[in-house]
Order: structure tokens, then C-alpha cells, then sequence
């Protein structure tokens, strides 16, 4: 097999599976090799196993410049006269100046998910210093832990779970072949799973169960959750929204307490829903199916035998822990790779913009909402504010009565844009699902937003339009 996406013939030879001793024939996808986890390292540990170490060593010598001028010593014996010799070397040493490496650690969706992301950074890092140590310099090394954001295959079966357990290989060309990578690649949300439905008709562990359990490869046998009602309790969408970690996060307004907030968490603030479970707003088809990368670094679509789609299921059933991963960086200097954007760069309508719409007379805004063209990816996270009894007393420059930080999550569908966010006021959690057309639009194409009261999670119809 080789890889041509640098442009640079670069033959992999086959290494050992460590597990079984058989042939481990590298996966290439989009650019990407992939690695199967074939018991590279042990159980919680980022530490390769000596099997692993002569199976990614094996790729890393087809990387360096030796073994590349070697290959063209074989075309010289060929034949390859003196002159086409001379100007193939030149060409392999310049573009092999600018290739650039990516080891990208990943892991199935079990298991605490900061754990599984943080492991899977550990884990890319020690394949990075490998790499190094084979004769790449450090500077043409990148790493990342992607945890359970980049599937490949479902995690409802074991050999899907299998498969997400993995280590990439992606190639670059130059610095800003590495944030092309980071814009233009784009997962297959297909293969996330939806929480849990109702506590009494799970069929395997539920969401507290899996954050308390070991990191993800532990896991080798999981049931199928059966289909049931919609909705959840307020108990379960709490124990999903965390509290974001302010030292890493890209933006955000810190929660304010206050006795509005108070109030609000004690169910006295009424937005006009009704119960979540009797009145599911299935938004779906105001997104479409998933839309595919036009990049080589797309997902490959596979058939997906899955009851539910996140994207087809409401917020409260998603959760902003799971399937993130984390920022790529530099094996120089461990820092994140800086991305800087143009205002082309987003989508229309979706650079630090406001938005806000009227819920049984409050007045809800999401303000600061920009979201990248490329991917979709939210470039920072808004504010959360209610301004209570704002239509009938609207007043310049009130104070908002209650204001959060807030996680987003977004799914590109091919007719718009879904823009969900999870926010926490005081002690009481709630949510948020926004479609956003991809042209200019004042107003949302649909929504719905849910929270809770009187311990129990109602929903109200969300359609909210940008503030001039």
C-alpha cells in the first residue's frame, strides 16, 4: 500500500499484529492511515508495548528521508536515468521538507469521556515521540486526542467498538496543511448514540454507569438500549450538563447567582412548554441527513443499524461531555495548533451574532453565536439570558434575570444547520435545539427548548430570530 497524499510515494510495509501475530494490513481512508488497536498498550495505560513499538516503528522508518532516497535507489535500478534520478531526488527532498505528520488517538464512547479523551492524547503523544525517535523531527509532529469524536464504525456492537479504538496516521503539507486537516475534517454523526430514554427500559449501563466505568477498550460487551418513550427526568439532564472547565474554554459567560436564578431553578419560571414527554418537537427534517465532507479528510459512510440518530432525538438525550476530543498540538512544543479565521470563514448570519425570541412573555437570548462554514464546528460558546416578563415590560438596558454559561454542540444536515445548546442556571439544567438555514436568515427555520419545572422537563416551541 502508499499513501499519495503529499504527493510523495510513501510504501507501508506491513507490520505485526501484536495480539495475534498476524499480517495488520493499515487502513487508508481520505489521506489516513488507519492503525486498529491491537493491544498497543495496556489497559489505562499510555505506555506502547514492546510488540507496538516494533509495529509503529515499522511506519515511522517509511517517513523519513533515507528511506525514501532508498526507494528511489531501487527506481535507478531499474533503470531511472542519471538526469530523471537527480530531479526525482530533489523533488522527494523538498517536498519531504514540508510533509507534515499527525498521530491521532481515538477510543469507542464507553468509559468516562474526559478520562478516554485525555488517554487518547497520552497515548497519540507517546506514538509522536516514537515517530521522533525513529529519525522524524519534532517539528514535523503533531498529536492529538480525538477520545469517541471521530467513530468510524457503531459503538452499539463490539466489533464496531473495536474498530474505534484506533491510532491515524494523516499527512499534511506544511503548517497550513495541518489546519486544513482541523477544518475539513468531519465526523459521521451516525455513530453517536443517544442517551438512554427512561431509567426502566435501558439495556445497558446508563450515562453514570459509563463515566464511572474504566476507559473505553475495558469494554468489550455492551447491550443494544431498546426504543421507549420520549424524553427523560430532570435528574438524568443534570447529571449530563457539567459544569465547563473555565481554564480551557473557548468562551462563555460565567453563571451568575442570583435570586431570579434561584427562583428559575425551583420551577417558578414558566416558558409556556408543555410536558417534553407528550409533546416531542422532532426537528430532523429541517436538517436532513448528514452532511458529507467535499474534502479528502470527509468521513467514509457506512450502513449504520441504528434506532436513534442524535440528530434525530431531542436535546436532553444528548450529552456535552461525550464525543469530544481534544485540541491538536505540536509535538515541539505541546502547545495547541493556533487556527485563526477570516469573517468568510463562517457561515452567514453565525458570526458573533445574537439571538432571541419570546417564550411565554420572557424574553430568551443566545448571544455571541458564531459557527465555522468548514465542518460546522461552533467557534465559541454563547451566553445564556432570560429576561423575564421582557414583553410587557421592556425596558433599555434592563440586567437580564438570569444568565449562564453554556456547551454547544452542532450537526451539519444537508438542508441546515443544527445548533444545540446545553446550558445551567444555578442548580437547574436545560437545552436548547436551533435550525439554522445556511444562507441569511432573520429567523430560525425551527426549535425547541427545554427546561425544567416541577421536577419535571417540559418543552416549548424555540423559533428565534437575529437581534438588529
Amino acid at each position: 500500500a502508499s499513501i499519495e497524499s503529499t504527493g510523495i510515494p510513501l510504501p507501508i510495509q506491513i507490520a505485526k499484529n501484536p495480539a495475534t501475530e498476524k499480517t495488520a494490513r493499515p487502513q487508508i481512508i481520505g489521506g489516513v492511515m488507519v492503525l486498529p488497536g491491537h493491544s498497543h498498550f495496556r489497559v489505562g495505560s499510555n505506555e506502547l508495548t514492546p510488540k507496538a513499538r516494533t509495529y509503529f516503528a515499522a511506519i515511522a522508518g517509511q517517513y523519513t528521508l533515507q528511506s525514501q532516497e532508498n526507494g528511489l535507489d531501487q527506481f535507478i535500478g531499474e533503470g531511472l536515468t542519471s538526469k530523471l534520478a537527480g530531479d526525482k531526488q530533489t523533488q522527494i527532498r523538498d517536498r519531504w521538507a514540508e510533509l507534515r505528520i499527525v498521530l491521532i488517538g481515538h477510543t469507542d464512547d464507553t468509559g468516562p469521556a474526559q478520562v478516554n479523551a485525555k488517554l487518547s492524547e497520552q497515548r497519540a503523544r507517546a506514538v509522536a515521540d516514537l515517530f521522533r525517535e525513529y529519525g522524524i523531527p519534532n517539528d514535523r509532529l503533531y498529536y492529538q486526542g480525538a477520545g469517541s469524536s471521530f467513530p468510524i464504525a457503531d459503538n452499539r456492537t463490539a466489533t464496531g467498538r473495536a474498530k474505534n479504538r484506533r491510532v491515524e496516521v494523516a499527512e499534511a503539507q506544511g503548517e497550513d496543511g495541518v489546519r486544513k486537516l482541523i477544518r475539513y475534517r468531519q465526523a459521521n454523526p451516525d455513530y453517536y448514540r443517544p442517551e438512554p430514554e427512561d431509567d426502566s427500559t435501558e439495556a445497558e449501563p446508563n450515562t453514570e454507569n459509563r463515566r464511572a466505568a474504566k476507559p473505553s477498550e475495558v469494554h468489550e460487551v455492551a447491550k443494544t438500549p431498546s426504543e421507549a418513550s420520549v424524553a427523560g427526568s430532570k435528574q438524568k439532564l443534570e447529571q449530563r450538563i457539567e459544569k465547563p472547565d473555565t481554564t480551557t474554554a473557548t468562551s462563555g459567560v460565567d453563571r451568575v447567582e442570583s435570586k431570579a436564578a434561584a427562583r428559575a431553578s425551583n420551577g417558578e419560571t414558566d416558558f409556556g412548554g408543555k410536558p417534553a414527554r407528550e409533546a416531542p418537537l422532532v426537528l430532523s427534517s429541517l436538517i436532513g441527513p448528514p452532511k458529507a465532507s467535499t474534502s479528502s479528510w470527509g468521513f467514509v459512510r457506512e450502513a449504520v443499524a441504528a434506532n436513534d440518530k442524535l440528530y434525530d432525538v431531542p436535546c436532553n438525550r444528548d450529552d456535552p461531555n461525550r464525543n469530544v476530543g481534544l485540541p491538536m498540538k505540536m509535538l515541539r512544543s505541546d502547545r495547541a495548533v493556533n487556527q485563526t479565521h477570516k469573517t468568510s470563514d463562517y457561515l452567514p448570519g453565525l458570526y458573533g451574532t445574537s439571538w432571541t425570541d419570546y417564550l411565554n412573555g420572557h424574553l430568551v437570548a443566545f448571544t455571541n453565536i458564531s459557527v465555522l462554514r468548514d465542518g460546522g464546528f461552533p467557534a465559541s460558546n454563547p451566553s445564556f439570558m432570560v429576561f423575564k416578563d421582557f414583553e410587557a415590560n421592556p425596558s433599555v438596558g434592563r440586567k437580564p434575570n438570569v444568565e449562564a454559561s453554556t456547551r454547544v454542540k452542532t450537526y451539519m444536515g444537508t438542508q441546515g444547520l443544527l445548533y444545540r445548546v446545553f446550558y445551567e442556571t444555578n442548580s437547574s439544567p436545560g437545552c436548547a435545539d436551533i435550525v439554522f438555514a445556511y444562507g441569511r436568515s432573520l429567523a430560525a427555520k425551527g426549535g425547541s427548548f427545554i427546561y425544567a419545572k416541577d421536577k419535571e422537563l417540559y418543552a416549548a416551541q424555540f423559533l428565534p430570530r437575529i437581534a438588529k
